[in-house]
């Protein structure tokens, strides 16, 4: 059962590389041609963000602490990606960024909501991360979907559910009201 549990934990930490890879490497080709000095450090930042999701590959759960510090260069490709029309804000506590948390998780969320919904000057995309009432860490944004003709295959919320009910018996809770979309995620032990 352990190692079924591990075959499927591999599997599904592999789904996210190819989606993630594909859009940073359209952005970089773009910069390449742009600027060459904001396309070396994006490249550096890439290059950060992904040797982290190498090294975490065979971790099913990390500290929080780790998933943040690795956010902060992820925040930066979508900066270059999106500038001002995107705007991540992070408040979690110092006292609980020792427990743990699925790597990769936050980054997928991230990309989640930059993917499906509209990112503008006059509409700009707020993403608020942090600590909810229950102790959860929320993930949040200001619900303005792309109008899509091809439907979501929600690979990225069921990759995080399915890493969720391997590891846990708690589940991340996925709710849409006033105007937010949002995912409350539970912080797991190490």
């Amino acid at each position: 059962k352990q190692i079924a549990m591990q075959s499927q934990l591999q599997s599904l930490k592999l789904q996210l590389d190819p989606h993630f890879m594909f859009n940073n490497f359209s952005t970089l080709s773009a910069l390449i041609e742009e600027d060459k000095k904001v396309a070396l450090s994006f490249l550096e930042n890439l290059s950060r963000v992904y040797r982290y999701m190498i090294l975490n590959l065979n971790n099913d759960i990390i500290t929080l602490r780790e998933e943040l510090k690795f956010i902060q260069a992820y925040i930066y490709l979508i900066k270059i990606r999106h500038g001002d029309n995107v705007n991540v804000s992070i408040d979690i506590p110092e006292t609980i960024t020792n427990r743990g948390i699925p790597p990769i998780t936050l980054q997928l969320l991230i990309e989640n909501a930059t993917k499906h919904n509209v990112a503008s000057g006059k509409q700009p995309l707020h993403i608020r991360i942090y600590q909810n009432e229950e102790g959860k860490i929320t993930v949040s944004n200001n619900s303005q979907r792309i109008p899509n003709i091809i439907p979501s295959t929600r690979l990225g919320l069921e990759n995080i559910r399915n890493r969720y009910r391997i590891l846990s018996e708690q589940a991340p809770e996925i709710k849409e009201e006033h105007g937010l979309f949002m995912v409350m995620l539970p912080l797991l032990d190490l």
